[in-house]
């Protein structure tokens, strides 16, 4: 079941920083991203033990940006949604 779902900018772990559009679906399951609607599933993350946290625009000179990471992992996303 989809709870919310839409097209959300995660910024790459390599060093340049660059950010990416991907298509994410929020659900029961977990956060699920891919590159696009019709497209298999890049990577899920399981909703159980996360901290998501809303980062100052001044970090990224960017609005709505926010962390999600695993508490007991360094694993983490970063993405920024295009609106409230």
């Amino acid at each position: 079941m989809a709870y919310k779902y839409g097209y959300l900018q995660k910024k790459a772990k390599v060093w340049y920083k660059t950010w990416v559009e991907r298509f994410y679906v929020l659900s029961n399951i977990g956060l699920i991203y891919m590159d696009s609607p019709n497209d298999k599933e890049i990577k899920v993350f399981k909703c159980v033990d996360f901290d998501v946290l809303k980062i100052p625009k001044a970090e990224y000179n960017r609005k709505w940006v926010l962390r999600i990471k695993k508490r007991q992992e360094v694993d983490e996303v970063v993405l920024q949604a295009y609106n409230e």
